[in-house]
């Protein structure tokens, strides 16, 4: 970037008046010696160009005199930011706008100019009415990587980033940093903190095993995490947390895709090998009766149990001696399978 001047040396210092001190921070001192006190010409300029001029006294090696503090209040703002090169991110004159009458810190300038550039964080501030160093709190939490991933993009705790940190770390460990950065990137899609803390929790379950059948015109199998998240996304329902399942190899899942579509989940059963564990349309609705049909002959097809289960037979066994035992219809218990 341009360096406004090297003469520090010619510049008049003068102590900084308390309504300076006030205005400019950590940078009071600096800019007492740029403007002779009252430092009337610096006090009275719009926000945005004391922030601009608190920045350019924030970047690493920059050493200001009084004909560059001048421009810095007088020239067109596009001229300045075209000057400031590299260190200008995108956005910036919008941001200075937008962050109040009080300086910030030098660290917190430096964590404006990453936020502008970290894709989740730069959108957000571009639409912030205000900007404050508060909606950069989660960006100072997370190392690169993550911040890269899109994780800024949301706000968290001290103990909840921490806690994302530990986790990706170990996933790096387990199954290698390419893989635990793809993690993070779908950790980063969650509509909220909570969805993307269970997709996090989920991240820890081993991969998913392979379904044990290839699938079918209509109901193709949901074969990863990846793809098992982003069924739960659209079906907006809770079939992330069912990621242990998968992993085990004691549940395998499948996607109906006739309209309006059904997340089928088969189980491992002693009895029958494989059975029909639940079928769910979107919003865990039930399924429509000729969908239901239509999927339970597939899976027919395939050799999966379409029925009761081994333990509702044991079950059924356990409570007939009871006069009052009355064997539920099957057709009733397969249509709870299906969300009836």
């Amino acid at each position: 970037m341009t360096v406004w001047s090297q003469d520090l040396a010619a510049l008049q210092r003068s102590a900084p008046t308390p309504l300076l001190t006030h205005l400019a921070g950590e940078h009071a001192a600096r800019i007492a010696g740029l403007w002779s006190s009252p430092h009337t010409d610096f006090i009275s300029a719009p926000a945005d160009r004391r922030h601009l001029t608190c920045f350019v006294l924030s970047q690493p090696g920059e050493r200001l005199d009084r004909t560059g503090a001048r421009a810095l209040l007088e020239e067109p703002m596009r001229i300045l930011i075209r000057e400031l090169g590299e260190a200008a991110p995108p956005g910036l004159a919008r941001a200075l706008a937008r962050l109040g009458e009080v300086a910030w810190t030098a660290e917190d300038y430096r964590h404006l100019a990453v936020g502008l550039r970290t894709f989740g964080v730069s959108a957000r501030l571009r639409h912030a009415e205000a900007i404050t160093p508060a909606s950069l709190a989660t960006l100072r939490l997370l190392p690169a990587e993550l911040r890269d991933a899109g994780l800024a993009g949301h706000t968290l705790t001290p103990a909840q980033a921490a806690t994302l940190i530990e986790v990706h770390a170990a996933l790096a460990a387990r199954d290698g940093p390419e893989a635990a950065l793809a993690q993070a990137r779908l950790w980063s899609a969650a509509s909220s903190v909570r969805d993307l803390l269970q997709r996090a929790t989920s991240s820890l379950d081993p991969p998913t095993k392979a379904p044990p059948f290839p699938g079918s015109a209509d109901l193709r199998p949901l074969a990863s995490a990846a793809a098992l998240v982003e069924a739960a996304s659209r079906y907006n329902n809770c079939l992330a947390s069912y990621l242990y399942q998968a992993s085990t190899g004691d549940s395998a899942f499948y996607e109906w895709t006739a309209e309006p579509g059904a997340v089928v989940q088969i189980a491992r059963d002693p009895l029958f090998g494989w059975r029909l564990e639940q079928a769910r349309g979107p919003r865990n609705q039930a399924v429509p009766p000729a969908d239901r049909d239509a999927i339970a002959a597939v899976l027919r097809g395939w050799g999966v149990h379409v029925g009761r289960s081994h333990w509702e037979l044991r079950n059924a066994l356990e409570e007939a001696d009871n006069d009052r035992f009355e064997l539920q219809a099957l057709a009733t218990s397969i249509d709870e399978l299906f969300g009836a």
